[in-house]
């Protein structure tokens, strides 16, 4: 094998470990992480090139003054961890930002954050995709359902309505 073709593999084999790595990371947080119900307020779920989703847009953004506001209130950092009080239904409610991680304790649990287009989102929870036609059940979405990480990191898992329930 000719140099040019052994660093053409090497480059392959490493794409293709950062990819496999990537994907059990998330399987990780989707098998072993806490369950969170996070408070939503759905956007318009219509795309007519996408097919359809919903932009989600969390309850929670206002109380912690990242929300688009006239004047702000206060900026928040771009990205940073959300500490959460989980009640006995596992419901959050946003307590605080920090900038650096902070480790679950008790009822309380650390959720990594970014701003996108002045809003809050949560792990990989800037929009949900669902299959064409099916929008009439995801517009009862109430709360965005997340496996969530010692560390803060998330998965957007689901949709659950007014009682939890499963939109399926």
């Amino acid at each position: 094998m000719t140099s040019w073709h052994f660093k053409v593999a090497l480059g392959w084999l490493l794409v293709m470990a950062t990819v496999i790595f990537g994907a059990w990371r998330f399987e990780s947080v989707i098998r072993n992480g806490r369950i969170a119900f996070i408070p939503l307020l759905p956007v318009d779920p219509r795309a007519p090139l996408l097919g359809d989703y919903m932009q989600l847009n969390y309850g929670l953004g206002e109380e912690l003054n990242c929300a688009p506001a006239e004047p702000p209130a206060k900026p928040c950092a771009q990205t940073g961890t959300a500490q959460l009080e989980l009640n006995e239904r596992s419901i959050g409610t946003a307590l605080r930002h920090n900038r650096v991680g902070a480790s679950a304790s008790g009822n309380t649990i650390a959720l990594r954050y970014r701003l996108h287009e002045g809003r809050v989102v949560y792990g990989n929870g800037q929009a949900f995709f669902f299959t064409e036609g099916s929008a009439e059940r995801f517009v009862l979405a109430r709360f965005a359902e997340f496996r969530i990480a010692d560390d803060g990191r998330a998965v957007l898992v689901g949709l659950r309505g007014e009682n939890l329930e499963e939109l399926q």
